[in-house]
């Protein structure tokens, strides 16, 4: 009998999700834990995997289409077998779906009652209002219409299947991984001229490392170039982070505290323990583990970098402040038990915050080294909805782009994060005189609801000592 696949709850916030590509054709058999299709969620683009299995009969979505949780996306079923009264009902629920709530305000003005003569006379005024808001919506989809119309049919996600199913000269659709996708727009490369290396010919990201992008005019060319606006579509991802942090400077009352960290100390640890890794990675050590921050006899060691130790005396300070490791809910305060330390990681698409759970219990090394694993994870968009969910404190650091310091938007259910700044070079004042250092600037945002102020000055005076007397994030 054949049964319906409805579009999946891929993580634990996610509402809708978009069709980013089909792993399996009409016609062709799929089994259960088979990849029928890459789904974009608010997280990231995930691979759906069949529970079922049978031959598909049917594709009711194509690349690009965002639809609600629950809507149907494909039929399975026995080869040859009559779906045309099952397709018709679910292609009905498929419109309906993809028409979302535009189709509503038609129904709700429908059955406005008549007004009585004594009222007629106020009738224009309340007539000409609504005029020019109906109005807008053929402009605006004019704006958009040239952008989509070359290589996407219309509807819901037409710009979008132009970026998640390009296609070449001819017309045929070139297979490529959602990450390929969003590199090659972003370097301005053609993946119509890209020999693909993974299964049957698709392209992955390795395929692109070293092509030279499209030569970008220049001079007198460049000026009289003229460059239209671009309209695209809104990822789950990015619509997710919009209504998080809109939510969080809404309800949750920030305040900030900032400190200086004379960081000469902890740069010259970070030297010594990275010259030590080095010499632990020569002849005759053989200690390390595969995915360890401790290296194998030749393996390149992996650095300790001023995040990781950052991020270490995160960790010892909220072992001394519990209080600050913690969650607004209402009506109740909520103390993790463990540090569950998030981490700002940015792609393409829009801002993730991989979480490290338990990270008391990992040392300087160990929490290095899960940094690394799950920003790479998070990048390839294969993170699990378990290691971005739940962050206790979050940590996000914009030094390393140059920026002096900042104020970070609270990341819930965290009460609190920390914005690190760029360690720079810097004049230290110690003992009247005036020395060569180094400084780093770190600012808290705390929810006042769960941390007072005394509380969050109390933590980052501690935070402060544990970075100037960095010996204790090897303990």
């Amino acid at each position: 009998m054949a049964i319906i696949v409805d579009m999946p709850r891929l993580s634990d916030t996610m509402e809708e999700g978009t069709i980013a590509g089909w792993l399996k054709e009409v016609g062709q058999p799929v089994k259960a834990g088979d990849g029928l299709a890459e789904i974009e969620t608010d997280k990231a683009v995930m691979v759906f995997e069949s529970f079922d299995s049978g031959v598909l009969l049917a594709l009711l979505l194509k690349a690009g289409d965002t639809v609600p949780l629950g809507t149907p996306m494909a039929i399975l079923g026995k080869a040859g077998e009559d779906i045309t009264a099952l397709k018709a009902e679910a292609e009905a629920k498929v419109k309906a779906a993809l028409a979302g709530p535009a189709a509503a305000p038609a129904k709700t003005e429908a059955p406005e009652p008549a007004k009585p003569e004594s009222e007629k006379a106020a009738e224009p005024a309340k007539v000409e209002t609504p005029e020019p808001a109906k109005a807008e919506t053929p402009a605006s989809a004019k704006v958009e219409a040239p952008k989509a119309a070359a290589a996407t049919s219309p509807g819901k996600g037409g710009l979008a299947q132009d970026l998640s199913a390009p296609h070449d000269e001819d017309g045929a659709r070139i297979a490529a991984s959602p990450l390929a996708r969003r590199l090659a727009i972003e370097r301005g490369i053609d993946l119509g001229a890209v020999a693909g290396s993974g299964p049957r010919g698709r392209i992955v990201v390795q395929d692109l490392e070293g092509l030279v992008p499209k030569r970008k005019l220049s001079g007198r060319l460049a000026k009289a170039a003229k460059k239209e606006d671009e309209v695209v579509r809104v990822t789950q991802m990015r619509k997710t982070i919009a209504k998080r942090l809109v939510q969080s400077m809404q309800e949750a009352p920030h305040y900030y505290l900032t400190i200086e960290v004379d960081a000469g100390r902890l740069v010259a640890l970070r030297q010594d323990l990275n010259s030590a890794l080095e010499l632990r990675a020569g002849p005759g050590q053989n200690d390390g583990q595969p995915g360890s921050a401790r290296p194998s006899a030749g393996q390149k060691p992996q650095k300790v970098s001023f995040n990781d130790l950052v991020m270490r005396a995160v960790v010892v300070a909220l072992g001394k402040h519990p209080g600050v490791n913690a969650g607004w809910e209402g009506a109740t305060i909520r103390h993790f038990g463990g540090v569950h330390l998030g981490f700002a990681v940015a792609l393409p698409e829009g801002l993730i915050t991989p979480v490290i759970r338990d990270a008391q219990q990992l040392d300087l090394l160990e929490l290095a080294d899960a940094t690394r694993v799950l920003a790479a994870r998070a990048r390839d968009g294969k993170l699990e909805a378990h290691e971005y969910a739940g962050n206790s404190f979050c940590v996000s650091n914009l030094g390393m782009f140059g920026i002096d310091a900042f104020t970070a938007v609270i990341n819930p259910p965290a009460a609190c994060i920390l914005a690190v700044g760029a360690l720079v070079e810097a004049a230290i004042v110690k003992n009247g005189q005036i020395t060569p250092g180094h400084r780093l600037t770190l600012t808290l945002s705390s929810d006042h609801r769960a941390v007072d102020g005394a509380m969050g000055a109390a933590f980052m005076a501690d935070l402060r000592k544990v970075l100037e007397a960095p010996t204790a994030l090897l303990l």
